[in-house]
């Protein structure tokens, strides 16, 4: 290593004060980006491995699974439905607040009712503040709330679009704690 590059990389240590700052502060920055790109910082070094974890917001959306277009095979845009399942989930398993700001999922696939009654049940068990919920995959079956959404004592926005079915169980109480709900385009079955 040249004498110039050696006194670069010194220069570029010095100069590095983003990664001296405390995780709780590093996770509160990387909330403000997709949640694709929050877990891609974790290769930047092993300080970074693990800031992901400590997002309050978590935006997820699959249109690269869907990106392939017309030219991928039905094999590749599987693959890339199966990856997108798998990194919600493994995301949702690590991540370590105990309260999510905002949850967004996009998907622009179709998923099975489990998977996203899963993904929002996660959410909810997290205390989510916000939840907006864009489903415009082709749809087998309509996707609905899982009946924990019902008792959410936190949810203060929720935002739902796309074809989506509202059935509201038969509860004694309903708690949403001045909730501003915006429906758009969707389908009530009461």
């Amino acid at each position: 290593m040249s004498y110039r590059h050696r006194e670069c990389c010194k220069l570029a240590t010095k100069l590095d004060r983003i990664s001296g700052l405390p995780d709780e502060v590093l996770g509160h920055i990387l909330s403000f980006l997709p949640t694709k790109c929050a877990v891609g910082t974790s290769i930047l070094s092993t300080r970074w491995k693990y800031l992901f974890r400590l997002t309050t917001n978590l935006y997820f959306e699959d249109s690269y699974a869907s990106s392939a277009g017309n030219d991928a095979s039905e094999e590749e845009k599987e693959g890339r439905k199966e990856s997108f399942k798998k990194f919600v989930y493994l995301v949702l398993a690590l991540h370590q607040k105990s309260s999510i700001t905002e949850f967004s999922l996009k998907c622009q696939n179709t998923y099975e009712n489990s998977h996203i009654d899963i993904w929002v049940s996660a959410a909810i068990l997290k205390k989510v503040q916000q939840l907006y919920l864009d489903l415009l995959g082709t749809v087998k079956e309509r996707p609905s709330l899982p009946i924990i959404f019902f008792n959410s004592k936190t949810l203060v926005v929720l935002e739902i679009s796309g074809c989506f079915e509202l059935q509201v169980p038969n509860l004694t109480a309903v708690f949403f704690k001045e909730a501003m709900l915006a429906f758009i385009l969707i389908h009530l079955r009461i």
